[in-house]
């Protein structure tokens, strides 16, 4: 195989970028639109993994952490390097993984963190953001209502997190539509890593 001009640092072989939505069932199209765009950069060796929270197809309200966390830790942790890109629920979900040693990204992009509704859900336990350290860029939008940007960054050096960047990000509310925006930054984050 003739790799070409293909920079070195981009034969990232034999490694996933899993995505993770929000849990209402209309993120099934975010993940399918930035899992599309994201498999069009089509940079060697990554795989792109579109995840589908089962209570999608159910009509339940909200995701089983349990559940999903069962079948996503058999879907990445046979790959020594992954990367999650998780939006809103996703990014709790993903935090909650990591704490109980289920998921161990290599590094983490996480968007519209669900702070807010997390906690009025019963969801959140401080303990997953205290001392976080997995290498992470947070995109925030500055209203969003999921935790405005200022009490996001405020919350991650109250929880001594480590490893991180967190970036105002252009949208308005709790969109992430950006798509091209945001697999720039996933792309460059992980060029970085």
């Amino acid at each position: 195989m003739n790799l070409g001009n293909v920079p070195g640092s981009f034969l990232k072989i034999m490694t996933k970028i899993l995505i993770l939505g929000g849990n209402s069932n209309k993120n099934k199209d975010w993940v399918d639109s930035l899992a599309g765009l994201l498999y069009t950069k089509k940079i060697m060796g990554m795989e792109i993994v579109g995840y589908h929270y089962s209570h999608w197809n159910r009509g339940d309200v909200n995701i089983n952490f349990n559940k999903e966390l069962e079948h996503i830790s058999r879907i990445v942790n046979k790959e020594k390097d992954y990367f999650v890109v998780a939006k809103s629920a996703g990014a709790i979900l993903c935090l909650n993984g990591i704490f109980d040693k289920l998921l161990k990204p290599k590094a983490c992009i996480f968007m519209g963190v669900a702070i807010n509704w997390a906690k009025e859900n019963k969801f959140w336990k401080n303990e997953w953001a205290n001392n976080y350290s997995v290498p992470t860029v947070y995109l925030q939008n500055s209203d969003d209502p999921a935790i405005e940007f200022d009490n996001l960054k405020k919350m991650l050096l109250d929880y001594n997190s480590k490893n991180y960047e967190i970036k105002i990000w252009h949208e308005r509310g709790h969109k992430y539509e950006d798509f091209l925006g945001v697999s720039n930054v996933v792309y460059n984050f992980i060029e970085r890593i």
